[in-house]
Parts: C-alpha cells; structure tokens; sequence
C-alpha cells in the first residue's frame, strides 16, 4: 500500500480504522466485516495491526500489519503512521460499530470551535455522561494528532488501559475550553479484555497526571 506524504493526508476525505486484537481469527473476521457493513460506498480502509499471526489476506480496503509490540497502545499508534485518510477511528476487537452515522460525524464537529471540532468519543455508554473524564474510543481528525499529540493517538508508554484517562486530562488541562462530545456508534460486545498490565498502567497515569503541567503528551517513562 502506497502512503500519501503527511502534508497530503490530512485532507485526503475519508475514514481510516485502525484496529488491533490477540483474539480468534474469528473474532476478526467479525469486526472487519462490521466495518464493512457500515461503510458501503464510503472512503475508507482498516488497517489491522497484531504481535499475534493471523492468516489474513490485504485487499483493498484493507492492510494486516504483524507487528512485534505487547499491548494496543503501540500497535495503534503504529496503525496511524500507515493509514492514509484524513479522520482515525480507534476500533477494538471487544467493541461493535453499530452505525454509519459516523460517517456525519465530521460535518457535526465543523460546527464547534476547536479544539473540539478535531476529537470526539464513540462509545455508547458516554453518550448521556457528564462527569467520566475518559475518552474510551476516539474518533480524531490526523491534523490533530500530529500538531497537539506529538504523532500518536496514545501515550506510546502504556500497554492497554488508563491511556482514554490520559487523553482527557492531558486536552482538559491544554486547552481550557475543551468539551468532549460523545456520539455513541460503538457498543461493548466483549468485556473479557487483558488487564495483566493494569497496574503499571495504572502508576504510569499517576505520574503523568501529577506532573501534567511540566511534561509533553507523549512522555516516556525514561526521559
């Protein structure tokens, strides 16, 4: 698959999921099929990305990516760098996108100054939230990941968990006007996720957290 230069793909019209799982090719299958399923006739390509092997064939909406990274938070921020269009939609294997209305998700964030007019949260069950300081699946205009969030979607420090908190507090402390709205297009559809990492995720989100007035969106933990 031939990337467009950067400077070009920030206006290139379209959606670019990018999905990660360590689940049964038959889970997959199921998620790149919803996928599909919602974006007939639409601009649009999945670009899978896994440390596990799958017997997965690219096509033309599609790209599998074997990587050599533990966790999803790596493998997203890798997907991004290889996909092409100008809107991200974060897709996990427990999550079910339930409708194409997110294809008219763009032109209702035009409406809003920004920096809300460049992210959002998909997820259902932040849709009549007010108080959950968390942005559980992002959907992210490319323009702003390269220009606010130093290239990635993710601190590339986390493994899983504890990086949809970061990501909130880190845009809520930036810019004082900031207001996440919610579009619920995604529903749970599997809770059973790893969470062997959980408490170093957890100690990570503390210290960034408590220095968050010093340090960059994508700091190390080595830096």
């Amino acid at each position: 698959m031939n990337i467009p230069l950067m400077k070009d793909r920030a206006n290139m019209d379209g959606i670019s999921f990018i999905f990660t799982s360590f689940r049964s090719l038959d889970v997959v299958n199921r998620r790149i099929q919803n996928i599909r399923d919602i974006s007939k006739q639409k601009k649009y390509e999945i670009i899978f990305l896994s440390e596990m092997e799958y017997d997965l064939k690219d096509a033309a909406d599609f790209k599998y990516i074997k990587t050599n990274y533990t966790g999803s938070v790596k493998n997203f921020n890798h997907g991004i760098k290889n996909s092409k269009y100008e809107w991200i939609a974060i897709v996990c294997d427990d999550f079910q996108i339930t409708s194409s209305l997110l294809y008219e998700i763009p032109d209702k964030l035009k409406l809003l100054p920004f920096p809300n007019n460049s992210i959002c949260n998909i997820h259902y069950n932040q849709v009549d939230s007010t108080d959950t300081k968390a942005i559980f699946i992002p959907f992210v205009k490319r323009k702003f990941i390269e220009e606010e969030l130093d290239g990635v979607i993710f601190n590339n420090n986390f493994h899983h968990h504890y990086v949809d908190r970061w990501l909130f507090e880190f845009l809520n402390f930036k810019f004082k006007n900031f207001k996440c709205e919610t579009h619920g297009c995604v529903r749970d559809v599997d809770s059973n996720c790893n969470r062997s990492y959980d408490t170093v995720d957890e100690n990570f989100f503390n210290f960034l957290y408590e220095n968050i007035d010093t340090i960059p969106y994508n700091k190390h933990v080595n830096e």
